[in-house]
């Protein structure tokens, strides 16, 4: 009976729990075989998937990180091997390695185990049981747009092995000294120059003019029909962080001026131009390591810098470095090198986007090209080694660099001296870290040859003025989010946030279910959910463990396993058995060792369940008799007598639970 149970219990972890076993109207279902997905789940390591996309330093046996759900300076993201999930005490996320990749990529859950899969090299088997392909035809918009994607990388690599692609786009590459290898690792490609070339080959396989417009690799036409965005174009696509297209740059190869040199995807589901660093997936594990990353401003850039073995680098793709792209930068390194052009104009019209990395608390150091030189061709010029050691020698910290920038030639010229001194403290007061930025200010100081003091008094001022221009609506916004966020964190972190006492419970059933009471020598599962089948939860998320429960005791006389619940595909469900079975302890092997005696959680569970029973009885007594004083009040004379001789009746009995409990409680 048990082994039956179990069967059917990891069906329905999987495939979403519901109280008929089966799945909601029009829901799509995984075609994955279960053999794949125990596969999946005993080979992927949680530090290794969560690491691709967030910088993690080791802390005993866990791992701390900044958090990829939201906006943090301060690590609070833990991920714990042992038990193969994550948590952030920040925000409230939580699961394991499949939920993290359905959370972060926006994946579903097949989708998410598909990537797994790829990831440490398991062939996926097809469950036979389950609908065909044919029968499946309900995909997301997200899905589809990543599946066109997919398909349009495809056909422009493929086209650029043509004799078209060949002689234009491939010789192209050719002579900006791309190599197979980087043309392979970065996706390079070439778009027929043909109008409807691309549009009719998706339509014919599939695709809808309506999904083709959406993924923004066509447009209408007035007259109707499509014309294609990328035309006689070699083409650069944009990788999110695990590895899936979702938008393309393409450059002109042609000399016609009312032609734009470059041309990006436009903004779509899936691609963002402001939150998207190209060539972070290729360099995001090399960034780690270097713990430093190389900030360009084009695409050749970072392929000849790859090629130069410089492989931390990513570029803006020529837009003015964002706050999202500064977040991105921060989350795999806080140290960032800007490569410049040798085109002081140019320089100083980019210089707010330090600013930006200067506000995220990133460590920012510049390295300048010579005059008429950009990275892809000085890269090229000295040779791997040789601009290796020019990286190296040409370093400079940014707030000296931008002092040197900004005070060449100002030396009989007070006002515009006095103006870079405001531009530079300007960019100080940026920095949040109080040390930091007493450091960058005594020697900026000492270099101009300033008063110290006159200098940190205008930083000081600066910095205030920042926090004085916040407007009303901003202002507003700002609490709008403090509110949704602790309504976020009071949804995501139930144990602390809602319902004690049913935490307690859920606590207890997922540590101790199969424990037997010391006076009766029945399950804890067994006296709890007799005790509490009938009461009403505050919290949906407990009440769904403990229907779990419930339904696998009564009708199997069988227990979920801990790990099961915590890979459960309703994110809610992991996050409070992740969250609750997170903060069970072990004992110290070094206070065994000791001979140091404590009294364990499993010596008194007995008393532990009956307490808190008692505690969720008491609870629901309280509601019964806010409900009984409401009907009293509203009673009929023939009715007040009856209701009065029923709410007597629960007051002794809060009374004689509270007694048991050796306390009074009264909420």
């Amino acid at each position: 009976m048990q082994s039956r149970f179990r069967i059917r219990l990891l069906c329905c972890i999987f495939e979403g729990w519901t109280s008929s076993f089966k799945k909601k109207p029009g829901e799509a279902k995984t075609m994955i075989s279960r053999s794949t997905i125990d596969r999946v789940m005993e080979s992927a390591r949680i530090e290794e998937v969560v690491g691709d996309f967030v910088t993690l330093k080791k802390r005993g046996i866990n791992y701390l990180g900044l958090c990829p759900f939201h906006n943090e300076k301060t690590p609070s993201f833990n991920v714990n091997p042992t038990r193969g999930m994550y948590k952030c005490f920040g925000c409230g996320e939580a699961g394991n390695s499949v939920g993290f990749l359905m959370a972060h990529e926006h994946l579903s859950y097949p989708d998410a185990i598909r990537a797994l899969a790829q990831r440490y090299n398991i062939e996926v088997e097809e469950d036979l049981s389950q609908p065909t392909p044919e029968q499946q035809q309900v995909l997301s918009e997200r899905d589809r747009l990543y599946q066109l994607h997919a398909f349009a990388q495809s056909y422009f690599v493929q086209y650029l092995q043509s004799d078209d692609g060949q002689a234009i786009g491939l010789s192209y590459f050719r002579e900006r000294g791309i190599t197979d290898q980087s043309i392979q690792l970065f996706g390079l490609s070439y778009a027929p120059d043909n109008l409807t070339a691309f549009s009719d080959f998706a339509r014919n396989s599939g695709y809808t003019d309506a999904e083709i417009v959406a993924a923004g690799l066509a447009s209408e036409r007035e007259r109707g029909g499509l014309a294609d965005r990328f035309r006689g174009r070699v083409l650069f696509p944009f990788y999110n962080l695990s590895g899936k297209v979702v938008g393309f740059g393409g450059r002109t190869l042609k000399n016609d001026k009312k032609e734009a040199k470059y041309l990006n995807s436009p903004e779509t589901l899936l691609y963002k131009k402001s939150e998207t660093l190209y060539g972070l997936f290729q360099a995001k594990k090399a960034i780690q390591k270097a713990e430093n990353t190389f900030l360009v401003e084009g695409y050749t850039d970072v392929i000849s810098l790859n090629q130069a073995g410089v492989e931390n680098v990513v570029a803006s793709s020529g837009t003015s470095l964002t706050q999202e792209q500064a977040r991105l930068i921060r989350r795999f390194s806080k140290n960032v090198t800007v490569l410049y052009d040798g085109d002081a104009a140019g320089i100083k019209a980019s210089l707010r986007g330090i600013d930006i990395l200067l506000e995220h608390d990133l460590n920012v150091r510049v390295v300048l090209m010579p005059d008429g030189e950009d990275p892809d061709s000085q890269s090229r010029k000295l040779g791997p080694e040789g601009f290796q050691d020019y990286l190296r020698d040409e370093v400079k910290d940014f707030i000296h660099f931008k002092a040197d920038l900004l005070f060449h030639g100002t030396e009989n010229d007070p006002v515009q001296r006095a103006e870079a001194i405001h531009d530079i403290a300007d960019s100080i007061s940026r920095v949040s870290d109080p040390i930091l930025r007493a450091t960058y200010s005594t020697h900026t100081a000492s270099l101009l040859h300033l008063d110290e003091q006159t200098l940190i008094s205008e930083v000081n001022r600066q910095r205030l003025n920042k926090l004085k221009k916040i407007s009303p609506d901003d202002r507003a916004a700002a609490e709008s989010m403090q509110q949704n966020f602790q309504t976020m964190e009071a949804a995501q972190a139930p144990v602390l946030n809602d319902a004690p006492q049913e935490a307690d419970i859920i606590r207890l059933l997922l540590l101790y279910a199969t424990n037997l009471m010391s006076d009766t020598e029945r399950p804890v599962i067994a006296y709890i959910t007799e005790s509490l089948d009938e009461i009403g939860w505050d919290n949906p998320v407990f009440e769904k463990i403990f229907r779990i429960y419930h339904e696998g005791w009564t009708q199997y006389q069988a227990v979920p396993d801990i790990h099961q619940l915590i890979n459960h595909t309703d994110k809610e469900i992991s996050a409070a058995a992740v969250d609750i079975y997170g903060k069970h302890y072990e004992i110290s092997e070094n206070w065994k060792k000791h001979d140091i005696f404590i009294v364990k959680l499993e010596d008194n569970v007995a008393l532990d369940v009956v307490s808190s029973v008692n505690r969720i009885n008491i609870k629901k007594i309280h509601r019964l008799l806010q409900e009984s004083q409401q009907k009293i009040k509203e009673a009929t004379p023939e009715e007040l007598d009856q209701l009065i001789a029923d709410h007597l009746e629960l007051e002794k009995f809060k009374i004689q639970l509270a007694q048991q409990l050796g306390t009074v409680i009264t909420r």
